[in-house]
Formats: C-alpha cells, structure tokens, sequence
C-alpha cells in the first residue's frame, strides 16, 4: 500500500520513527550512517588478526540505520536509503557466501578454503589486506546481518491499519477544527460590519436634532 503524501514540511511517522526536524537531531544521524560504514568496512577488512567480524560490522551500520528511523520515520527513510531492503541483502550475503564457497573448492579443493584472489591476480591492496576467501565470507555474513536488521525495522516501522485509521481521524478532526474556525472568524466579520453599520445610522439619526 501507498504511503499518505506528506504535508508540506511534516512527514507522517509510523511504528517507531518520529520527525524531528531540529537541525540538531538530524545532523548527527547525517554524520553517523557513513561514519558507521567506513567503521564497518575496517572490521572487516582487517578484523582477521584485529577485533572485529562481518557480524560486528551489520550490526554496526544496523544500528545507524535504527537512529535513521528514530530520527526520519519510516516514509523518508524509505525515500532515502531505497537500498535498504531485507530480502535482497539477506538473498546477497547468502548468494555470496555459496559462490566463494564453491570458488574455494574448485582452487583449493576445499568448501571455504582460504584463497588470497587478491594475490591471484597480483592486485595492489593496502598492507594488511587481503580480498581472501575469508574477507568474503565475512562480507556475506555482513550483508545478511544487516538485510536481517532492515527486515526487522521494516517492518516494525511499516503503517499497519490502525495507524492509517488513526492518521485519517486526525486529520478529519484537523479539517473540522479548520473549518469551525474559519465559521466563527466570518460570523465574527459579519457580526463586527453589523455593528459598525448600525453605529453609523445612529449616528446620522441623532445629527439633524443636534443642529
């Protein structure tokens, strides 16, 4: 189901995201998103002989995600990270982890075995990395940590129909308060341009006695 267009500068929130539109809410949660992804990216890149895993690193970058719905609410997050899919990841982490598994064995005659490919194919790399089997399947592991956070948030944020009821009340409630108001502001109009006539005839009544 289509989401309700937002009105203006008010984004509707669900579940569990608010809008918060405070430059310094939303800053930070600007910041932290690719801060948490360059993060993830070292755990992985060099978690083999230092702190850190593929698991680390979705859980890292899921829990930027997380303050994005805090901060966003679930209709501009899902305009801004279009990405952000559950299934696709898990699909590609899992996908990934089979393919590298079967790359292994057909090199080293072992599922999963460890294969430096960067150093198969003489590939420049940083000191201290390695795009290896290992590296890989900590990639995979990443990837669908992070698709399994995704579908969580997903759908814990996702409008169910009583939030949709409760939003259209609302704002059937706001148009009727808008239109009562707008009701007494004529009636008032009305009633101010009444007196003043009136006013003005008593006051052209009375100047022919007075001279």
């Amino acid at each position: 189901d289509e989401l309700p267009p937002a009105d203006g500068k008010k984004f509707f929130t669900f579940g569990i995201g608010g809008a918060l539109l405070s430059s310094f809410i939303r800053t930070p949660a600007y910041v932290t998103l690719p801060l948490t992804m360059i993060l993830a990216a070292t755990q992985m890149m060099y978690g083999h002989d230092q702190p850190g895993d593929g698991f680390t690193a979705g859980v890292i970058i899921g829990l930027a995600v997380g303050l994005w719905y805090i901060v966003f609410g679930y209709e501009e997050i899902r305009q801004r990270l279009p990405w952000l899919k559950g299934v696709p990841l898990i699909g590609a982490g899992i996908l990934l982890a089979i393919v590298n598994g079967i790359a292994t064995e057909l090199i080293k005659g072992n599922f999963l075995a460890n294969v430096d490919y960067g150093e198969l194919i003489a590939l420049p790399l940083p000191k201290g990395f390695h795009i290896s089997s290992s590296f890989l399947f900590e990639l995979a592991i990443c990837l669908t940590v992070l698709g399994s956070v995704a579908l969580m948030l997903n759908n814990l944020g996702h409008p169910g129909r009583e939030d949709r009821e409760s939003t259209q009340r609302l704002r059937e409630i706001h148009e009727q308060e808008h239109e009562a108001a707008r009701a007494t502001s004529r009636s008032f109009s009305i009633g101010s341009a009444g007196h003043d006539g009136e006013q003005k005839a008593l006051g052209e009544d009375k100047q022919p006695g007075s001279a």
